[in-house]
């Protein structure tokens, strides 16, 4: 939806991203499938299904072969603060 194409670009958005990032690389877990469990809870409050965790590894996988890891992360949590579940609570 436009809502969340604009919610993408704020500056806002990018920052809480970030810090969503950091947050869960501190406070996530040992392993990359532990801390997208810990992001996804955070953004939609239950656990990722094994679908969504294995698409999620897959993106965080892209990310990691072409940026330094706390950006791959913030990719990570962009992608999940823009969920329409994570938007609208629904």
């Amino acid at each position: 939806p436009l809502q969340a194409l604009t919610t993408l670009n704020e500056p806002l958005f990018l920052e809480a991203a970030r810090a969503l990032a950091e947050r869960t690389l501190r406070d996530g877990g040992p392993s990359d499938a532990a801390r997208i469990g810990y992001a996804f809870r955070r953004c939609v409050a239950r656990a990722p299904t094994d679908a969504e965790l294995a698409e999620l590894m897959s993106l965080l996988k892209q990310q990691q072969a072409r940026l330094e890891s706390t950006q791959a992360w913030t990719m990570l949590a962009r992608v999940l603060l823009n969920l329409d579940e994570t938007i609208t609570k629904e």
